[in-house]
Parts: structure tokens; sequence; C-alpha cells
């Protein structure tokens, strides 16, 4: 490479220039002394001289570079700490403005849930209380109207109860106006059949029990004695009043109304006198059956001398009361009669001496 660049020092070449330029032989010949002297070693010294130089150069060079590099790191070591610090002191004042809002917050939280806690508690205590004082208002509510509809009941109970004994009452009442009638129909059909002038009278069956039925209901009405129960068979007093017997004994038989009193003919006028019996006949039976036949419908339907008896409510359930009060009674006089059964059948038991037995033949 060194041949190379002599070479061209050799051969080089110049333009020519005629105003204020070099003679051209004088630079040839420069030239050639120069390449000569490179090529004898002048190049080697020269060179020295100039990696000296240049060394030198560079050193300088370098140094100020060193200088520079040191002071452009010292600079950027000083700004990077000087940012650094800075950074940082804004990172702890950042963090501890970001501490400070996050403990307000936190307080302002903290104080907004206990607020709507105790908000909560209030009105869940205001709520438990309007409800128990409502719930405790619909029971006095409740417990009043039971109440109410307890006395309601107590009272239709008292007035129900009231009005049956009273229906009763009435009953039993007509029932002995009735049997009074009764009495005293049969008294005066008696005393008209077995008067002064009278014949004895072979009644029909179903006339006889009708007026043996009367006899036994009034004589149990007033004597309260000699009662059949309902199994019990008849004694021996009892056989002869039974149906289909023509008279009844006289013991029995109440006494005849006096001819002669006009009392008795008011109350109970006599009846027109019979039709003679057909020719050729013997049987006097059938015209003066025929004659009581009419004081026997008298004696069917009898009119109550007193007032009728209070109706009170509805009549199906006035019967309906007063059929269950007289199954009642009944089913009381058996169990009296069977305790007076099983305690030996004695008459002088004053378990059998109960009043309530006279419903039964009234009823």
């Amino acid at each position: 490479m060194a041949d190379d660049f002599i070479d061209k020092l050799r051969t080089a070449s110049f333009p020519t220039a005629r105003r204020g330029g070099y003679d051209p032989e004088a630079v040839d010949a420069y030239l050639r002394e120069l390449a000569d002297w490179l090529e004898t070693g002048g190049t080697d010294q020269t060179r020295a001289e100039l990696i000296k130089r240049e060394m030198e150069r560079v050193g300088e060079r370098t140094g100020g570079i060193l200088s520079s590099a040191q002071e452009s790191a010292d600079s950027l070591l000083a700004e990077a700490r000087t940012e650094a610090k800075e950074t940082r002191e804004g990172a702890d004042r950042d963090a501890a403005e970001a501490r400070s809002s996050a403990d307000e917050y936190a307080a302002e939280t903290r104080r907004a849930a206990d607020e709507h806690v105790r908000i909560s508690a209030e009105a869940a205590a205001r709520e438990a209380s309007d409800l128990r004082t409502q719930a405790e208002a619909e029971a006095q509510e409740k417990i009043g109207k039971a109440d109410a509809r307890l006395r309601e009941a107590e009272e239709e109970a008292k007035a129900r109860t009231a009005s049956v004994e009273q229906e009763i009452a009435g009953l039993v009442k007509a029932r002995e106006g009735i049997v009074e009638n009764l009495e005293s129909l049969t008294t005066g059909i008696r005393g008209v059949v077995e008067g002064p002038g009278g014949e004895d009278l072979h009644l029909p069956d179903g006339l006889a029990q009708a007026l043996d039925a009367a006899e036994e209901e009034t004589g149990e009405h007033r004597s309260g004695e000699g009662r059949e129960v309902e199994g019990e068979e008849p004694d021996d007093e009892n056989a002869a009043d039974e149906p289909g017997t023509s008279e009844q004994p006289a013991a029995a038989r109440p006494a005849p109304a006096p001819a002669n009193d006009p009392e008795a003919v008011q109350e109970h006028p006599l009846p027109k006198p019979p039709p003679p019996p057909p020719e050729g006949s013997d049987d006097t039976t059938v015209p003066l059956a025929g004659a009581v036949a009419d004081e026997a419908a008298e004696v069917a339907e009898p009119q109550s001398s007193g007032p009728p008896p209070p109706v009170v409510g509805n009549e199906d359930e006035t019967k309906m009361m007063v059929e269950e009060f007289d199954t009642e009674e009944r089913e009381r006089a058996r169990e009296r009669e069977l305790e007076r059964r099983r305690r030996g059948s004695d008459p002088d038991d004053p378990a059998t001496d109960d009043p309530d037995d006279m419903s039964d033949s009234l009823l």
C-alpha cells in the first residue's frame, strides 16, 4: 500500500495554470524527492513523529473526552440523584397523600357504616315495636270479639233454654188441661151411660181402649203411682183394663155425676135418646155405641180451656227440642226404673219418687 502511494506521488499530475500557478517541473522535482525520501526510510521517522503527534493529540482528545465524560457522568449522576431524590420525595408525598386520603375515606366509610347500622337498628326496633303493638291490638281485638261471641252464645243459649223451658211448661200445662178435659168428659160419659136408668154398655174395642187409656193417664197424673214402664209386665189390676173388656171394675170407675146436678148437666148434657132397635133384633149395642161414638169424637179432639201454649222460635225446631227433651226424660225414667229394680223393687225407694217422672206420662 505504501509502494502504491509512492508511485502515485511520482506520477502525480496537476492541471496547468497560467496565472498565479506553480511551475510543473518544480512540482515534479519536489514530488520525486519526496518519493525518494520516503523510499529511503524517512517515512518511518516521519511516521513515528506523526504517530507521536497523533498520539499526543489523541491523548489530549481522549483526556478531554474522558474529562468530558467524567464531567458528563458526574453531571448525569448528580442529575439522576437529584431526580431520584425529587422522585422519591414526590412518591413519599404522593404516598402520604394517598395514605391520608385512604385514612380519611376509611374513617368516612366507617362513620357512614356506623350511621347506617344505627339507622337500620332504630328502624328495625321501631318496626318491631309497631308489629308488637299491632299484634297486641289484633290479639286484644280478637279476644274481645271472642268474649263478645261467647257472651252472645251464652245469652242465646240461656234464651233458648228459657224459651224451651217455657215451651215445655206450656206443653205440660196444655197436656194437663187435655187430661183434665178427658177426665171430665170420661166422667160425664160414664155418668150418662151408667147413671140412673142406664144400661150396661158394650163399647167397641177401640173406643173402650181409648177410654181406658184416658182413665189410666188421669190416674197416673193424679196419684203418680201405678205407672207402667216400658218393658214391665202388667200386674193383675192392669190386666183387667186390657182392650176388649166391656166393663171397668167398679173400684176403678169414677163416681157418676148426679142426675139432678144442673152444673153437670150443663157441662155434659145428656145425649139424645137413641132410636129404637129394628124389629126382630135383640141387640141393643148398636144404638148405644152410636150415641157414645159422638161423645168419643169429642174425647178424641178435646179443646183446652186455657190459652194455647206459647210458640217461641221455629215450630219445627221447637218440636225437635221437645222430642229430644222427651227422649232424654224417658231415658232417665228408664234408668231410674232399672235402678229401682236392681235395688229390689222397693216402692219406698226415694230414687223412684222423682217428680220428673210425671213428664213421661204427660209427654
